[in-house]
């Protein structure tokens, strides 16, 4: 897919407090599932300790607590001083949920490359994104999710735009 120029979508303010409730919500979830061990299956593993990189490929499958990740391949980059600079997960597509607590549903997304910062909080969704939670949802070509400013950014390409499906207020 060619992107051309990106365009950051406007929203309109109510449409960016639901989306800051979910990304909030998943903030939550992130502390909490950050003190769980992280468990990874492959079907292939290589490490390469003097890059710091390692590579799994093959039906990969991550669990750490509420969130699971699913994809065909993930790479994990670290810095000098040991420190995940990059996790990528790439896959037709990859998926990632997670749950904060019982009482919440289900926050899930999916995209062909699945970016993410733990250094800097942030994420991107590359290629077909897409978000859902409480049964809204947003998709796009791209996605761009920071968790300390809660920013959700949406970058379109002449072939697709940016889609927002927004449920009616239960009470």
């Amino acid at each position: 897919m060619i992107i051309s120029l990106p365009y950051i979508i406007k929203m309109p303010v109510n449409l960016v407090f639901c989306c800051l409730i979910w990304c909030l919500s998943c903030c939550a979830v992130a502390v909490q599932d950050s003190e769980q061990p992280v468990n990874i299956r492959a079907d292939k593993a290589n490490f390469e300790h003097d890059d710091g990189v390692a590579l799994y490929s093959g039906h990969v499958s991550v669990d750490q607590g509420s969130r699971h990740l699913l994809s065909d391949t993930l790479t994990i980059k670290r810095d000098k001083n040991n420190k995940i600079k990059v996790i990528i997960a790439v896959g037709k597509p990859a998926y990632f949920k997670s749950q904060a607590d019982s009482q919440k549903s289900i926050s899930q997304g999916r995209a062909n490359i699945i970016k993410y910062y733990p250094q800097q909080d942030k994420v991107d969704l590359l290629d077909n994104a897409e978000l859902t939670q409480n049964g809204d949802t947003v998709q796009g070509p791209i996605l761009n999710y920071n968790f300390v400013t809660g920013n959700l950014k949406s970058l379109s390409s002449v072939d697709q735009r940016t889609t927002f499906i927004l449920q009616p207020k239960r009470q």
